[in-house]
Protein backbone atom coordinates (compact mmCIF):
# COMPACT_ATOMS: atom_id res chain seq x y z
CA UNK A 1 0.00 0.00 0.00
CA UNK A 2 1.40 3.68 -0.81
CA UNK A 3 -0.03 6.70 0.59
CA UNK A 4 1.24 9.15 -2.44
CA UNK A 5 1.65 13.19 -1.23
CA UNK A 6 -0.67 15.66 -2.45
CA UNK A 7 1.99 17.88 -3.43
CA UNK A 8 4.20 15.78 -5.72
CA UNK A 9 7.90 17.05 -6.05
CA UNK A 10 9.08 16.65 -9.44
CA UNK A 11 12.45 14.96 -9.20
CA UNK A 12 15.51 16.52 -10.93
CA UNK A 13 16.41 14.87 -14.59
CA UNK A 14 18.64 11.66 -13.72
CA UNK A 15 22.16 11.79 -13.52
CA UNK A 16 24.55 11.87 -16.80
CA UNK A 17 28.54 10.47 -15.41
CA UNK A 18 29.43 13.51 -18.39
CA UNK A 19 28.34 15.57 -15.81
CA UNK A 20 29.07 16.45 -12.61
CA UNK A 21 26.76 18.95 -11.55
CA UNK A 22 23.74 16.26 -12.28
CA UNK A 23 25.29 14.32 -9.19
CA UNK A 24 25.39 17.78 -6.97
CA UNK A 25 21.35 16.25 -5.33
CA UNK A 26 23.49 13.03 -4.10
CA UNK A 27 25.18 15.28 -1.44
CA UNK A 28 22.37 15.78 0.63
CA UNK A 29 21.50 11.95 0.77
CA UNK A 30 21.54 10.07 4.40
CA UNK A 31 23.71 7.29 4.74
CA UNK A 32 20.91 4.62 3.84
CA UNK A 33 20.07 6.38 0.58
CA UNK A 34 23.89 6.34 -0.86
CA UNK A 35 23.56 2.78 0.11
CA UNK A 36 20.24 2.69 -2.35
CA UNK A 37 22.68 4.11 -5.43
CA UNK A 38 25.37 1.58 -4.79
CA UNK A 39 22.58 -1.41 -5.06
CA UNK A 40 20.08 -0.19 -7.65
CA UNK A 41 23.47 -0.18 -9.90
CA UNK A 42 24.63 -3.47 -9.05
CA UNK A 43 24.07 -5.53 -12.55
CA UNK A 44 23.00 -8.92 -10.39
CA UNK A 45 20.34 -6.76 -8.16
CA UNK A 46 19.28 -5.34 -11.25
CA UNK A 47 19.01 -8.74 -12.39
CA UNK A 48 17.13 -10.10 -9.50
CA UNK A 49 14.96 -7.87 -9.44
CA UNK A 50 13.42 -8.31 -12.74
CA UNK A 51 13.62 -12.25 -12.55
CA UNK A 52 12.60 -12.51 -8.68
CA UNK A 53 9.89 -14.43 -7.72
CA UNK A 54 8.14 -12.91 -5.17
CA UNK A 55 8.25 -16.34 -2.97
CA UNK A 56 12.01 -16.83 -3.13
CA UNK A 57 13.59 -14.44 -0.28
CA UNK A 58 16.89 -16.09 -0.29
CA UNK A 59 18.74 -13.04 -2.05
CA UNK A 60 22.09 -11.81 -0.49
CA UNK A 61 20.88 -7.89 -0.27
CA UNK A 62 19.51 -7.26 3.53
CA UNK A 63 16.32 -5.86 2.23
CA UNK A 64 12.27 -6.69 3.39
CA UNK A 65 11.68 -6.58 -0.53
CA UNK A 66 13.67 -5.59 -3.58
CA UNK A 67 12.89 -2.39 -5.13
CA UNK A 68 12.45 -1.18 -8.36
CA UNK A 69 16.26 -0.34 -9.45
CA UNK A 70 15.01 2.02 -11.60
CA UNK A 71 14.18 4.29 -9.13
CA UNK A 72 16.76 6.63 -7.50
CA UNK A 73 17.08 7.37 -4.01
CA UNK A 74 14.64 10.95 -4.54
CA UNK A 75 11.72 8.34 -4.87
CA UNK A 76 12.67 4.99 -4.16
CA UNK A 77 11.67 2.88 -0.79
CA UNK A 78 14.32 0.42 -0.09
CA UNK A 79 12.97 -1.65 2.75
CA UNK A 80 16.13 -2.47 4.46
CA UNK A 81 16.12 -4.83 7.18
CA UNK A 82 18.64 -5.44 9.95
CA UNK A 83 19.12 -1.65 10.31
CA UNK A 84 19.48 0.32 13.79
CA UNK A 85 17.45 2.84 12.64
CA UNK A 86 13.92 0.74 12.47
CA UNK A 87 11.85 1.40 15.27
CA UNK A 88 10.55 -1.48 16.46
CA UNK A 89 6.76 -1.04 17.82
CA UNK A 90 3.90 -3.07 18.71
CA UNK A 91 -0.10 -2.70 18.56
CA UNK A 92 -3.39 -4.23 19.17
CA UNK A 93 -5.22 -3.20 16.20
CA UNK A 94 -4.60 -3.75 12.38
CA UNK A 95 -1.20 -1.75 12.24
CA UNK A 96 -2.91 0.25 9.07
CA UNK A 97 -5.45 1.54 11.63
CA UNK A 98 -2.77 2.23 14.38
CA UNK A 99 -0.97 4.17 12.01
CA UNK A 100 -4.14 6.74 11.33
CA UNK A 101 -5.21 6.98 15.37
CA UNK A 102 -1.36 8.17 15.75
CA UNK A 103 -0.65 10.20 12.62
CA UNK A 104 -2.82 12.24 10.58
CA UNK A 105 -1.91 10.35 6.93
CA UNK A 106 -4.34 12.81 4.75
CA UNK A 107 -1.99 15.65 6.26
CA UNK A 108 1.22 13.75 4.77
CA UNK A 109 3.90 15.32 2.30
CA UNK A 110 6.05 12.51 1.81
CA UNK A 111 4.92 8.49 0.48
CA UNK A 112 3.77 5.49 2.96
CA UNK A 113 4.46 2.66 2.27
CA UNK A 114 3.09 -0.47 4.22
CA UNK A 115 4.47 -4.11 3.49
CA UNK A 116 3.31 -7.14 5.36
CA UNK A 117 5.79 -10.61 6.19
CA UNK A 118 4.45 -13.73 6.29
CA UNK A 119 5.67 -13.78 9.90
CA UNK A 120 3.47 -11.50 10.87
CA UNK A 121 5.30 -7.99 10.91
CA UNK A 122 4.31 -5.15 9.00
CA UNK A 123 6.37 -2.70 8.05
CA UNK A 124 5.53 0.90 7.64
CA UNK A 125 8.01 3.15 5.56
CA UNK A 126 8.22 6.91 5.26
CA UNK A 127 9.60 8.07 2.75
CA UNK A 128 10.57 11.60 0.95
CA UNK A 129 14.01 12.65 -1.43
CA UNK A 130 16.13 10.10 0.50
CA UNK A 131 14.94 10.48 3.74
CA UNK A 132 13.37 7.68 5.53
CA UNK A 133 11.33 6.20 8.61
CA UNK A 134 10.75 3.01 9.02
CA UNK A 135 8.30 1.07 11.37
CA UNK A 136 8.51 -2.36 12.18
CA UNK A 137 4.97 -3.61 13.24
CA UNK A 138 4.19 -6.37 15.31
CA UNK A 139 0.83 -7.90 16.31
CA UNK A 140 0.29 -7.78 20.56
CA UNK A 141 -3.07 -7.79 22.13
CA UNK A 142 -1.61 -6.45 25.50
CA UNK A 143 -0.73 -3.13 23.49
CA UNK A 144 -4.00 -2.00 22.71
CA UNK A 145 -5.17 0.63 19.78
CA UNK A 146 -1.69 2.38 20.38
CA UNK A 147 2.09 1.99 18.68
CA UNK A 148 4.41 1.15 21.95
CA UNK A 149 8.06 0.64 21.75
CA UNK A 150 10.08 -0.10 24.77
CA UNK A 151 11.40 2.92 26.71
CA UNK A 152 14.96 2.15 27.08
CA UNK A 153 16.38 0.39 24.12
CA UNK A 154 19.64 -1.60 24.20
CA UNK A 155 23.08 0.26 25.22
CA UNK A 156 24.00 0.01 21.42
CA UNK A 157 21.05 1.22 20.13
CA UNK A 158 20.28 4.09 22.25
CA UNK A 159 20.95 6.99 20.31
CA UNK A 160 19.47 5.62 16.87
CA UNK A 161 16.23 4.33 18.60
CA UNK A 162 15.92 7.85 20.10
CA UNK A 163 16.80 10.02 16.93
CA UNK A 164 14.16 7.52 15.11
CA UNK A 165 11.48 8.57 17.87
CA UNK A 166 12.16 11.94 17.59
CA UNK A 167 11.96 11.28 13.86
CA UNK A 168 8.09 9.49 14.42
CA UNK A 169 6.98 12.76 16.38
CA UNK A 170 8.25 15.00 14.44
CA UNK A 171 6.29 13.61 11.41
CA UNK A 172 3.17 13.47 13.25
CA UNK A 173 3.34 16.91 13.89
CA UNK A 174 4.51 18.75 10.90
CA UNK A 175 3.46 15.57 8.58
CA UNK A 176 7.08 15.41 6.52
CA UNK A 177 10.33 13.82 7.25
CA UNK A 178 12.31 17.06 7.93
CA UNK A 179 15.60 17.41 6.69
CA UNK A 180 17.48 18.51 9.78
CA UNK A 181 16.64 15.00 11.38
CA UNK A 182 17.96 13.46 8.47
CA UNK A 183 21.24 14.78 8.37
CA UNK A 184 23.55 13.98 5.30
CA UNK A 185 26.29 11.74 4.88
CA UNK A 186 30.31 13.59 5.57
CA UNK A 187 31.33 11.82 3.07
CA UNK A 188 28.75 12.14 0.54
CA UNK A 189 30.46 14.53 -1.59
CA UNK A 190 33.37 12.11 -2.16
CA UNK A 191 30.42 9.32 -2.86
CA UNK A 192 28.83 11.35 -5.47
CA UNK A 193 32.42 11.35 -7.76
CA UNK A 194 32.42 7.50 -6.74
CA UNK A 195 29.08 7.03 -8.37
CA UNK A 196 29.91 9.26 -11.37
CA UNK A 197 32.88 7.67 -12.21
CA UNK A 198 30.88 4.28 -11.72
CA UNK A 199 28.56 5.62 -13.92
CA UNK A 200 31.05 5.61 -16.32
CA UNK A 201 32.46 2.54 -16.06
CA UNK A 202 29.36 0.86 -16.26
CA UNK A 203 28.78 2.36 -19.45
CA UNK A 204 32.02 1.53 -21.12
CA UNK A 205 33.15 4.66 -20.89
CA UNK A 206 37.49 4.62 -21.30
CA UNK A 207 39.10 5.85 -17.63
CA UNK A 208 40.80 8.77 -19.45
CA UNK A 209 36.97 9.99 -20.32
CA UNK A 210 35.90 9.67 -17.06
CA UNK A 211 38.87 11.44 -15.75
CA UNK A 212 37.77 14.36 -18.06
CA UNK A 213 34.20 13.72 -16.53
CA UNK A 214 35.54 14.05 -12.90
CA UNK A 215 38.50 16.60 -13.05
CA UNK A 216 37.97 18.74 -16.80
CA UNK A 217 40.10 18.64 -20.23
CA UNK A 218 42.78 20.65 -19.67
CA UNK A 219 43.77 18.64 -16.34
CA UNK A 220 43.64 15.47 -18.19
CA UNK A 221 45.25 17.14 -20.89
CA UNK A 222 48.01 17.63 -18.88
CA UNK A 223 48.63 15.10 -16.36
CA UNK A 224 46.85 12.02 -18.08
CA UNK A 225 50.26 11.24 -19.47
CA UNK A 226 52.60 12.15 -16.23
CA UNK A 227 55.22 9.89 -15.49
CA UNK A 228 53.94 8.96 -11.74
CA UNK A 229 50.45 8.13 -13.55
CA UNK A 230 49.07 9.89 -10.26
CA UNK A 231 45.66 11.06 -12.11
CA UNK A 232 45.49 7.58 -13.85
CA UNK A 233 45.81 5.23 -10.86
CA UNK A 234 43.00 8.04 -9.21
CA UNK A 235 40.23 6.80 -11.57
CA UNK A 236 41.48 3.26 -11.30
CA UNK A 237 40.86 3.41 -7.83
CA UNK A 238 37.59 5.27 -8.06
CA UNK A 239 36.26 3.26 -10.30
CA UNK A 240 37.39 -0.43 -7.86
CA UNK A 241 35.91 1.79 -5.13
CA UNK A 242 32.80 2.35 -6.89
CA UNK A 243 32.28 -1.49 -7.96
CA UNK A 244 33.08 -2.78 -4.30
CA UNK A 245 30.61 -0.23 -2.54
CA UNK A 246 27.87 -1.23 -5.75
CA UNK A 247 28.67 -5.61 -4.29
CA UNK A 248 29.01 -5.55 -0.86
CA UNK A 249 30.81 -1.76 0.48
CA UNK A 250 27.00 -0.39 0.62
CA UNK A 251 26.33 -2.48 3.87
CA UNK A 252 28.93 -0.18 5.66
CA UNK A 253 26.54 2.75 5.27
CA UNK A 254 23.94 0.76 6.64
CA UNK A 255 25.11 0.36 9.99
Amino acid sequence: MNVVPKRAELLPPTMDWRDSDSYLWVMALPRPALAWEFVRRSPSYRSAFHTNDSSNREWPWPMVRLEDPSLDARSAVPAWCGVDEILPVRTGVPPQEAIHAAIDVERLRCRMTLIEEDTGTTHVLFAERGRQLHLAVESDPSAGPALMTPALAPMALTVKRSLALRRLSDLAEHGELRDHLYPAEARAPRFARILQALDGALAGARHRDIAVSLFGERRVTRDWTSPDNHLRDHVRRTVAQGRTMMSEGFARLLS
